[in-house]
C-alpha cells in the first residue's frame, strides 16, 4: 500500500490511500461516546477525488446526530476560553 502523498501521479492528497492503483478517500467522523466516555467515530470512504461528496455526507451526518460531544476525560485548556 502506497501514499498517495508520494504517489507522483496525484501529488499531495493526505486524504487518500491508494492500492494496486486503485484510490480510496476516507473522512472519520464523531459518532458519539460509549458508557464509559470514550470517543466514537464513523468513516465515510468514498472513490478518488469524492471528497466533497464525503464532507458533505459528513456534514449531514454530525447534524442529524448531534453527536460530536466533548470528552469527560478531557480537561478543558486555557486556551480553548475566550475573554472579550
Amino acid at each position: 500500500m502506497s501514499n498517495v502523498a508520494h504517489h507522483p501521479r496525484h501529488g499531495i492528497l493526505p486524504s487518500r490511500s491508494c492500492w494496486l492503483d486503485q484510490c480510496v478517500v476516507n473522512l472519520i467522523v464523531p459518532a458519539g461516546m460509549t458508557k464509559e466516555g470514550l470517543p466514537v467515530t464513523i468513516s465515510f470512504f468514498g472513490e478518488a477525488y469524492s471528497e466533497s461528496k464525503l464532507l458533505a455526507y459528513g456534514y449531514d451526518f454530525e447534524l442529524a446526530t448531534k453527536a460530536r460531544v466533548l470528552p469527560k476525560h478531557t480537561p478543558a485548556l486555557p486556551s480553548d476560553t475566550i475573554t472579550y
